[in-house]
């Protein structure tokens, strides 16, 4: 758990110092055909009960992305009627089509909600291909809105003391769920190439688990394990 503290402080401070050296104007450049990376860190909240006698978590999340930009607003012809409705006289407007793929990586602390018995620690790795749209006109601010959908290759450890409770060979299979990601953010230019980048988002994640030799009265036939993040990182464009 110190780790991931001084994993999340790590990426505060980097953040701050990014701002400190910023040393000229830059204003956000365009995206079409231009692909970039990025790497972000921060922490992920559940947003409901695990199960019934388990308590929701909090814990540190890590992403690797990757993008592509498919369209500019010079290259994407005219706005539609509800896209000028809605941006009107605001001198902005939908700027940018991108096309990426996020990897992220998150871990939970499973115990009762008296916090009496640890039964062990839920991982998550979300494969999430995903749609940016970004908003121009905000000179070195680059926000957007995102919407992904992939998959989630779930897994689990039991503790040694929830192993010290079930019948020899018992286990918690987690099955592979449906991965919905919503969100928006913002990438902030230092320099033509490099953003610091902020990130909310909402990711959807159900799934049933296949218990074998647990205790009697312990449910955890299936996991609701659905979360909120937010995430500070850095991201690069070629």
């Amino acid at each position: 758990m110190n780790i991931r503290k001084g994993l999340g402080k790590g990426w505060v401070v980097g953040m701050l110092l990014g701002s400190v050296f910023l040393i000229e104007d830059v204003q956000a450049r365009d995206f079409k055909g231009r692909l970039g990376i990025g790497a972000s860190g921060g922490i992920s909240i559940l947003t409901q009960d695990i199960e019934k006698d388990i308590r929701k978590q909090k814990e540190a999340i890590v992403r690797a992305r990757l993008l592509y930009g498919l369209t500019d607003a010079s290259s994407a012809g005219p706005l539609n009627p509800l896209t000028e409705f809605f941006f009107l006289g605001s001198g902005h407007r939908l700027h940018s089509t991108l096309v990426g793929l996020d990897l992220e990586w998150e871990q939970y602390n499973i115990e009762g909600r008296a916090g009496s018995l640890n039964y062990g620690k839920a991982t998550t790795l979300s494969i999430l291909p995903f749609a940016q749209l970004r908003i121009g006109g905000f000179e070195a601010f680059s926000p957007y809105f995102l919407l992904g959908a992939g998959l989630h290759l779930n897994s689990f450890a039991e503790s040694a003391n929830f192993n010290a409770l079930c019948l020899p060979g018992c286990s918690i299979s987690p099955k592979h769920s449906v991965a919905v990601k919503i969100g928006g953010g913002a990438d902030y230019f230092i320099s033509p190439h490099i953003a610091l980048n902020l990130e909310t988002a909402w990711k959807w994640n159900a799934y049933e688990t296949r218990a074998k030799g647990i205790p009697a009265g312990v449910k955890m036939d299936r996991f609701r394990m659905s979360n909120i993040s937010f995430t500070t990182g850095l991201s690069y464009y070629f």
